[in-house]
C-alpha cells in the first residue's frame, strides 16, 4: 500500500509528518478528488482531512486505498493543528509547489512549536514509476491519441483554421472513450508553428503551411501526449530537411534510454544531433518528460536533468526546431522504460507527410 511506503518515508527525511496538499497526490494516494482536501501523516496515523461539505462524499467513496484513513471534517484553523500535536509531529514536511503563501505565513505564524520543512517531489518521486495498471491506462490513453492521428489526415484540408482542426481532435479523441483532453490542444500552422506552445486561432490554413498538432486525453485517470507535424500540399527541401533532422534526433535519444541511465544523457543524444546541424540554437526546450496522473510528471528530460531512469518509467521524447518566420517542427513520441530498454506506445511517421 502506497500510504504505507510514503509513512516509512519519513524517517529518511527527518521529519515526524508530512502534509499534502496537491491534488492530484491526494488522488493518487487515496483516490479522493473532493475540493480543498489535505492528507496528513505521521508516523502512526494516516489522515484525509476533507471540507466540511464533502465529508458524507468522502466516507461513502471510501476505497482500497483508503485502508488506515481517518476521514476528519475541516472544521476551523485548529483540526489540522489538533491532528498535527495528537500525532506527535515536531518536524512536518509540506509540498511547497503546491501550498499556497497565506497558507504557509498562517501555519508559521500559529503552530510556533512546529518546525515546517520544505521537501520536493515527496510523492511526486513515486509516481515517476508506474504500476502495471497505470502501464495499461497509459497505454490506452496512448492509442487514443496516436488513432486519432490518422483520423485526422483525412480531415483536416487546406482552407480549415487550426479551430477547426483542434475541435475535431479534441472530439475523435471522445468518441474513441477519452475522459478528456490531457492539456489545451495546441494546432499551429505556416509560420505560427514556430510557436512551440501557441494556441489554434482563426488562422486559415494554407497551402506549403507546416501543420503541428500537440494534443493528448485522459483515459482511466492517465494522461497521452504526442506531437505530429505533417505539411500541406506539396513539401519544400528545406521542410523535409527539418523533419528528417528531427526524426534522427529523435531516434538517438530513444536509443538511449535504459534503466539508470540519466536524463540529461538522453537530451543530449538528440541535442547533439541538432546541434551538429546547426539549429541547436533552434530547440528551445528540454527534450522530454514523464506521463502518468499528469501530462508533465518527474522524470524531466532536460540537460540539467538529475533525474536517472528506472524501469516502470513512462516518457514523451519531443525534439523540435522553431525558425521564426518559417515555421517549426516537432515530433513527440511515448515510450516505456523497461527493464532492458524500452517499448513504444507510439510512433510518428519516419517521412513527413503531405496533404
Amino acid at each position: 500500500m502506497l500510504s504505507e511506503v510514503l509513512t516509512t518515508k519519513l524517517a529518511t527525511h527527518g521529519i515526524d509528518g508530512f502534509l499534502v496538499t496537491n491534488p492530484v497526490n491526494i488522488k493518487y494516494i487515496c483516490g479522493f478528488s473532493g475540493s480543498s482536501a489535505m492528507i496528513l501523516f505521521s508516523r502512526s496515523k494516516r489522515h484525509l482531512l476533507v471540507d466540511s461539505r464533502y465529508y458524507d462524499e468522502a466516507k461513502q467513496a471510501k476505497t482500497e486505498l483508503m485502508t488506515g484513513f481517518d476521514i476528519v471534517p475541516i472544521q476551523g484553523g485548529r483540526t489540522l493543528y489538533n491532528l498535527i500535536l495528537s500525532g506527535g509531529i515536531k518536524r512536518l514536511g509540506f509540498e511547497p509547489m503546491h501550498m499556497t503563501f497565506h497558507q504557509y505565513d498562517f501555519m508559521v505564524s500559529n503552530y510556533r512549536d512546529i518546525e515546517m520543512v520544505s521537501i520536493l517531489n515527496f510523492v511526486e518521486s513515486f509516481r515517476a514509476v508506474k504500476s502495471s495498471d497505470a502501464i495499461e491506462a497509459v497505454r490506452k490513453s496512448a492509442e487514443i491519441a496516436e488513432s486519432t492521428f490518422l483520423e485526422i489526415l483525412n480531415f483536416v484540408k487546406i482552407g480549415m483554421t487550426e479551430r477547426d482542426v483542434k475541435e475535431e481532435v479534441e472530439r475523435v479523441m471522445r468518441h474513441k472513450g477519452a475522459e478528456n483532453t490531457a492539456f489545451k490542444t495546441i494546432i499551429v500552422s505556416g509560420s505560427r508553428s514556430a510557436l512551440p506552445h501557441g494556441l489554434p486561432s482563426d488562422k486559415i490554413i494554407g497551402d506549403g503551411d507546416f501543420l503541428t498538432l500537440d494534443y493528448g486525453c485522459i483515459y482511466n485517470g492517465y494522461c497521452s501526449d504526442i506531437t505530429r507535424t505533417i505539411v500541406m500540399g506539396k513539401s519544400s527541401e528545406k521542410q523535409r530537411h527539418l523533419y528528417s533532422l528531427i526524426s534522427d534526433a529523435q531516434q538517438a535519444a530513444i536509443d538511449a534510454v535504459k534503466p539508470q541511465t540519466l536524463a540529461k544523457h538522453v537530451d543530449e543524444a538528440a541535442r547533439k544531433i541538432i546541434k551538429l546541424s546547426g539549429y541547436g540554437p533552434y530547440f528551445k526546450h528540454g527534450l522530454g518528460h514523464g506521463v502518468g496522473f499528469e501530462v508533465h510528471e518527474l522524470p524531466r528530460l532536460t540537460e540539467d536533468s538529475p533525474d536517472v531512469l528506472q524501469s516502470g518509467m513512462v516518457l514523451a521524447i519531443e525534439p523540435g526546431v522553431y525558425i521564426e518566420k518559417f515555421g517549426g517542427v516537432r515530433v513527440e513520441d511515448m515510450i516505456i522504460v523497461t527493464e532492458d530498454g524500452y517499448e513504444r506506445l507510439t510512433k510518428a511517421p519516419e517521412h513527413l507527410i503531405e496533404i
